[in-house]
Parts: C-alpha cells; sequence; structure tokens
C-alpha cells in the first residue's frame, strides 16, 4: 500500500484502524534530540518510548521516523527548539543521527526511514519556539531558509547512510501554505 499516518495517539485501536484502513507507512515524531542529548555527547536513550516503535512494528506497518527538535547548547536562534540546528553544531548532528541509526535501525527496532523535521518550511517567527513544526524558514531569505536545510542536509545524510547504507533519508514535509502563482491577497509568497 501506499497510504501512510501520523498517529498523535498509537494504541491497539488505533492501529486496527490503520490496519482496516490498508494503511503501510505510519509517520511519527519518535526522536527528540533536545531530550536525546540536552547535554553535548551525553545520550539518554530512555526519553524514547520505544515500546511506541516496538508496538508497530509488532503489527506489520513500517516506520517513518521523524527527528526533530534542537537542545539548547544547538540552536541557531536561542530559545527556538524548532528552529535550525547552528551550523557549528552540524558535526554533533551529525554524530547523533550516527548513533541514533546504529541503534534504532536494527532488529528489534528495524527504522529504515528517517525524517529530518517536520513541515520546516515555517518561519520560527510565526510559531511558538516549541512548535511541533519544523520552523528552520527564513522569510528575509529568497528561498526562505530551504538553502541552510539544505546545508544540515550534507552533513545529515552521509552520517545516516554510514550507520546503515540502505536507509532513506527523507526531508520533513512540507507545509507550503502559500502558493506563489496564486497568494492570498497581500501575500508574498
Amino acid at each position: 500500500s501506499i497510504f501512510g499516518v501520523e498517529m498523535m495517539n498509537v494504541s491497539a485501536f488505533n492501529l486496527q484502524q490503520a490496519n482496516n484502513a490498508g494503511v503501510y507507512w505510519i509517520r511519527q515524531p519518535f526522536f527528540d534530540w533536545d531530550q536525546i542529548e540536552p547535554v553535548q555527547g551525553e545520550y539518554h536513550w530512555e526519553a524514547v518510548d520505544e515500546s511506541v516503535i516496538l508496538q508497530i512494528q509488532s503489527q506489520g506497518f513500517v516506520p517513518m521516523a521523524i527527528i526533530k527538535f534542537s537542545p539548547a547548547w544547538a540552536q541557531l536562534y536561542p530559545g527556538v527548539k524548532c528552529g535550525p540546528i547552528a551550523q557549528h553544531a552540524f558535526p554533533a548532528f551529525a554524530e547523533f543521527l550516527r548513533q541514533l541509526v546504529l541503534r534504532y535501525s536494527r532488529a528489534p527496532y528495524n527504522i529504515r526511514y528517517w525524517e529530518l523535521g517536520n513541515e520546516p518550511d515555517i518561519d520560527p517567527d510565526l510559531v511558538p519556539p516549541d512548535s511541533m513544526y519544523g520552523c528552520w524558514g527564513n522569510s528575509n531569505d529568497r528561498y526562505y531558509g530551504g538553502g541552510y536545510y539544505a546545508e544540515m542536509l550534507k552533513i545529515a545524510y552521509p552520517a545516516i547512510k554510514a550507520a546503515d547504507p540502505p536507509a532513506k533519508v527523507l526531508i520533513g514535509g512540507l507545509l507550503l501554505d502559500c502558493d506563489p502563482n496564486h497568494p492570498p491577497a497581500g501575500m508574498n509568497c
């Protein structure tokens, strides 16, 4: 099946409903970097609800893992954990990803799909600093922060692939709240 869902509440009932609907993929924000590595180099894997991953796996679904939230020491904009990672922290993020994928790409978790952020095309000025949106957007940039996100991908992709060569690296799903061909009145998209 090509169908997938994101579940805000993973439960036996919801998984059964997804199965009845023919869902194959379950997209889930399993990993909050700020909770796992609040201090650089110290990993707290107990911050991950591994039981949810196992529950999804046991029902035959394919998990798509979202990685979100930068720890305070890695934030480009202090206090904005949904925002971009500071460039000086890119190597630490790469190492975090390597450790994360080494741990969770193997049995019993078997995660193969890694999504970096959730809807990163939001300017941090438009949402709270701990928004579920990725808020890597930059309304003052011609490409709305896409170039900076691509710089992060240049370090994230090789780190993930080094840990698990068949892994798939996905960009965060886009919100695309403004159509540049048909902008709303008063908006420059």
